[in-house]
């Protein structure tokens, strides 16, 4: 026999999808009509991935973990946050521009990139990356170039499974040779202050233009 602790078998009465006293250890569940976070609940779930990602990181920087399977899950969870980022992003920029397209569906990342970026033209003004100053061109080549990288599949499944729905194996490419979480830590810091700033920024257009019309509907201007 082991001589190892086994985990006490929980009691059956624990339920998973309940409040407690210890409200810190409870992730609030955020809907439509309940709660808010920044604005939506699209940012809710965004920043939980975010927050998971920031906090694998920071177990693998301090040797936490076990095993060297890590990269699987953390490469995931940037994966689906850079998905939930960009459908926002693409929900609420439409919303703006008074488009009513259903929603947009697919986890082709660079496919919702392209959809921010068609955005992003109509707000800003411009059609191409030459009419940008530097800063801003190398901004949008470095995103181009960093999301291009984690979309490995267009349906979103490579750090999931190890193979697709007709049994191909996944991540089969042999220039991937592993899965560099120290890298993706200053990618990941950098793409998330990028795109949650592209959110934030639609989010302060649609607010101005909201809180202008109901100045216009009060009367305050001629």
């Amino acid at each position: 026999m082991f001589d190892f602790d086994l985990p006490e078998r929980p009691d059956r009465s624990l339920k998973l999808f309940e409040a407690e006293e210890d409200w810190w250890q409870c992730g609030y569940v955020y809907s439509g009509d309940r709660g808010k976070w920044h604005g939506s609940v699209w940012d809710a779930y965004a920043d939980g991935y975010l927050e998971a990602v920031k906090c694998l990181i920071t177990a693998v920087k301090r040797n936490e973990l076990s095993t060297d399977t890590f990269g699987y899950p953390i490469f995931f969870l940037f994966h689906q946050y850079l998905e939930l980022r960009m459908k926002e992003i693409i929900r609420s920029g439409r919303i703006l521009s008074g488009d009513n397209s259903q929603f947009q569906k697919g986890h082709d990342l660079t496919q919702l990139w392209g959809e921010c970026k068609k955005i992003l033209k109509d707000i800003d003004g411009w059609k191409d990356y030459n009419e940008l100053d530097n800063e801003v061109r190398q901004n949008y080549l470095t995103l181009d170039h960093f999301i291009c990288e984690m979309n490995q599949d267009p349906q979103g499944q490579s750090f999931r499974y190890p193979v697709d729905r007709k049994g191909n194996n996944l991540l089969d490419d042999p220039t991937i040779q592993a899965l560099n979480v120290k890298n993706l830590a200053t990618v990941f810091e950098w793409v998330s202050m990028e795109l949650d700033g592209i959110s934030t920024g639609i989010g302060e257009v649609r607010d101005a233009q909201a809180e202008c019309r109901a100045e216009c509907e009060g009367g305050d201007y001629v």
